[in-house]
């Protein structure tokens, strides 16, 4: 399969909007309309350290999406690149476009100097596994959230 990988563009917002809402959905937190725009707005401000990337068919339509920032972390010494979020439309999966991401993303690495490629995916989530085990290894750090109430 066809398959183009670019940064996301002011004018992929409905496409767009279609993969967040899946991903949202697929993480049972739902997207509603201050998510998507709060993140949409990030993804298109130039001070902000969040970036995207889509992979697109042979006709231009989204089939995934992959969210990402450069971060620093202490033991590495450096800043390596966080893949926040990666997302591929059901319609599209195992056809290449969330490897083809991947891909790309090992690409910016090497561009920026960032020595890793890290992210974070949910213990059941062994699709999302079968691609990133083709390219490291899960550490055996766990990942802590403590939810701070307003």
């Amino acid at each position: 399969m066809y398959i183009t990988i670019r940064p996301l563009a002011s004018e992929d917002f409905n496409q767009w909007k279609v993969l967040f809402e899946g991903y949202c959905d697929f993480y049972e937190h739902p997207a509603d309309e201050t998510k998507v725009l709060t993140e949409w707005n990030w993804l298109h401000d130039e001070k902000n350290m969040l970036k995207g990337l889509v992979a697109c068919d042979a006709v231009g339509n989204i089939m995934a999406f992959a969210h990402y920032h450069a971060w620093p972390i202490s033991i590495f010494g450096s800043e390596v690149c966080y893949l926040s979020d990666l997302y591929t439309l059901p319609s599209y999966r195992k056809k290449g476009a969330a490897k083809a991401l991947y891909n790309h993303l090992i690409d910016l690495c090497k561009e920026n100097s960032w020595p890793a490629l890290t992210l974070l995916t949910q213990e059941n989530n062994t699709t999302a596994q079968s691609l990133y085990n083709q390219f490291g290894e899960a550490s055996d750090f766990k990942f802590y959230i403590s939810p701070i109430a307003s």
